[in-house]
């Protein structure tokens, strides 16, 4: 396990590689100015599924190829992002013509460094006996169905047999608000909404209730109190967050995190329905079977790549921040 640690200046970007035998920093000349053009550039066709080829090589000559000799006998990479690297899918990155960052390394994100400790807890590996609340296709206002969600969580309950199923008119707000403690996963299949100008005010879309009206806010979610090794946000750009200067990021990912969950499975754009489907259900299978939250997601991205959409667009969005273990 080693660490990459990016830091933005205006003319240059300075890379920390940390393991526990070695110290390296790196630095590469590269305006923050260009290094944000290509990085919102690579977005922009992902997201219209356009060629990413020569992109995703340029941005892993930039970020990765200055480390390459000291992550050759690593197996998982923790990256710590700075500025607008948050919205990089580094899991997509490529070093060939068929060669994928992900395929010699599973990745997972933290948002500084300073968090892992916080995160990494003796024993909280993810088990067969886990318990699992699932949200899945809430009747949300205003909001079309979502074909696969409800297969989507099923599936888990296949993987899990602790599993508690809500769905429909059932997948209140008060509910998540009332019973979300206590549960090892929390999963939620439902849309979600981004809002850039206000990141608190990014929401989930449950049902509504007497108490309240189904829009499941960042600034709601601060308030829970959880205890979970697991959250995952299988709606449309749950992973996007607000990056202030001092780089502190707010949204669906740290509003979790503050509440008490070790990690957070969230996406960095707008999913399509069946890929996602079969992503988790693949996620999930491999947690059943042991595998770390970082290889599970490693696994499960190479599955879709392989077997439904080889284009990085329908795999590569979703990212794990936080215990990897």
């Amino acid at each position: 396990v080693a660490i990459i640690k990016y830091f933005i200046n205006q003319n240059n970007l300075i890379i920390w590689f940390v393991s526990n035998k070695k110290i390296k920093v790196k630095i590469k000349d590269i305006s923050s100015e260009h290094l944000q053009k290509l990085v919102f550039k690579f977005r922009e066709n992902m997201q219209s599924y356009l060629s990413v080829d020569n992109l995703a090589r340029a941005l892993y000559a930039i970020l990765i190829r200055p480390v390459n000799a000291e992550i050759s006998s690593v197996r998982h990479i923790i990256i710590a992002p700075h500025k607008v690297l948050h919205y990089l899918p580094f899991a997509a990155l490529k070093s060939g013509p068929d060669m994928y960052l992900i395929d010699k390394h599973s990745i997972s994100n933290i948002p500084s460094v300073s968090v892992l400790r916080f995160c990494l807890k003796p024993k909280s590996s993810i088990t067969p006996s886990a318990t699992v609340l699932a949200f899945g296709n809430p009747d949300a206002a205003g909001q079309k169905p979502l074909v696969f969600a409800t297969k989507e969580i099923k599936a888990i309950s296949r993987s899990f047999k602790k599993c508690k199923i809500i769905t429909g008119k059932n997948a209140t707000e008060k509910y998540i608000k009332d019973n979300s403690a206590g549960y090892d996963i929390l999963h939620f299949a439902c849309h979600a909404v981004y809002n850039d100008k206000a990141p608190l005010k990014s929401a989930l879309f449950l049902a509504e209730d007497r108490e309240n009206d189904g829009r499941l806010e960042a600034s709601e979610i601060f308030g829970l109190q959880l205890h979970t090794n697991l959250v995952t946000l299988s709606g449309c750009q749950t992973g996007m967050n607000k990056i202030s200067p001092g780089d502190e990021i707010i949204g669906f990912t740290r509003s979790f995190m503050f509440a008490g969950s070790e990690s957070v499975l969230s996406s960095l754009w707008k999913v399509r329905d069946l890929e996602t489907a079969v992503l988790i259900k693949r996620f999930y299978r491999s947690l059943k079977n042991r595998c770390s939250r970082a290889e599970a997601l490693r696994k499960a991205q190479i599955l879709v790549r392989e077997m439904v959409n080889s284009h990085p667009a329908a795999w590569s969005g979703f990212t794990l921040t936080g215990n990897y273990q």
